[in-house]
């Protein structure tokens, strides 16, 4: 026997031992049916949840993104705004705005060296 019969023998008996197989009632039934339904429904219900969800959030860390982005070009501009105030020139010219006066003289005060000790 040839190879090409051989095949043809073996896809001949494969088709028909599948076409020989029933089914169990059950499997095929009016409540299968239902059940196969019910089944897909919720599938479907849940699958919509799903993407809806999924696009809430995606929206909503789109927006933290964005406050992100702008909270961190705020502390930009601050840290050189800080950055500027505390450059010298803008502290002497701060100063010359002031009411301070220059100090002439230093007096130092002797402590006793009994009152930074604690008692026993």
């Amino acid at each position: 026997m040839s190879i090409k019969l051989r095949v043809k023998y073996r896809y001949r008996s494969i088709v028909q031992f599948i076409a020989g197989l029933a089914l169990p009632e059950w499997l095929i039934g009016f409540w299968a049916k239902i059940a196969l339904t019910t089944l897909v429904l919720v599938a479907g219900v849940g699958y919509m949840f799903q993407v809806n969800n999924l696009s809430t959030q995606g929206y909503v860390i789109h927006t933290l993104q964005n406050q992100v982005d702008s909270l961190q070009q705020q502390n930009q501009q601050i840290e050189s705004a800080v950055a500027s105030f505390q450059s010298m020139a803008s502290i002497e010219g701060r100063l010359k705005n002031t009411n301070m006066v220059p100090v002439t003289s230093i007096s130092y005060l002797a402590a006793e060296s009994q009152t930074a000790m604690a008692k026993r």
